[in-house]
């Protein structure tokens, strides 16, 4: 008896090394269709926007004048999400206003508006302020017709927009872990001086680039 096994295997197998019965030894592998291929890249590169919207930077839109001339309202802005802490004098940041009632949303519809919100649509009137970081916490603020004192001493501010007035005057003291915020158009900033200093709690990140209209493009 030959101890040669290449007879057993030529009786299996053609010269291609395959059985001859044609079939492959290997699994085949199933191929993805192009509208499923994009349908999983449509929906990877959506959860990769969800989760920059939560943790790092978010869209908003500018609803009002109040910040003439450094912000229009219809300017789209981009929020670092990771300068949530207590904010430096002169930053312009986004914050929940402390005059806004959430309305009663069921789940889909939270879902939803929590989605819209990451890409500057959705958000409802007024549920976010945008203005200037003026007083920090302990400092004693005083608005008066010649401009901003903090603790007696004269605010230098050039951004300021003095173009209806001074708007509402008075002295506010900052509380620990509060902020005094104003409006660069002092005239038309529904502001601390209406509502007090907010809470940096409420801070949901500092403005850091002007995206729309393409024409403003920059930073803030």
């Amino acid at each position: 008896m030959s101890n040669d096994l290449s007879d057993d295997v030529s009786a299996t197998e053609d010269e291609s090394g395959q059985p001859e019965d044609g079939t492959s030894e290997e699994p085949k592998k199933k191929k993805i269709g192009p509208f499923r291929e994009t349908t999983v890249l449509i929906l990877i590169a959506f959860a990769f926007a969800l989760i920059v919207k939560s943790f790092f930077v978010q869209a908003f839109s500018i609803p009002s004048g109040s910040m003439i001339p450094t912000l229009e309202a219809g300017d789209r802005v981009l929020v670092n999400k990771l300068a949530s802490g207590l904010p430096s004098r002169g930053d312009i940041i986004v914050f929940r206003s402390p005059l806004y009632v959430a309305p009663d949303r069921g789940p889909v519809s939270s879902v939803l508006h929590w989605m819209g919100e990451g890409i500057g649509v959705g958000q409802a009137k007024n549920e976010f302020l945008v203005k200037r970081v003026i007083g920090l916490p302990g400092e004693t603020v005083e608005v008066k017709a010649d401009g901003v004192y903090i603790d007696g001493e004269l605010l230098p501010e050039p951004y300021a927009n003095f173009a209806q007035g001074p708007g509402p005057l008075g002295t506010w003291k900052v509380p620990d872990g509060y902020v005094f915020m104003m409006g660069d158009h002092r005239g038309r900033s529904g502001d601390s001086r209406w509502f007090g200093p907010i809470p940096v709690s409420s801070i949901v990140g500092r403005v850091f680039l002007r995206v729309w209209p393409p024409s403003r493009f920059g930073g803030v």
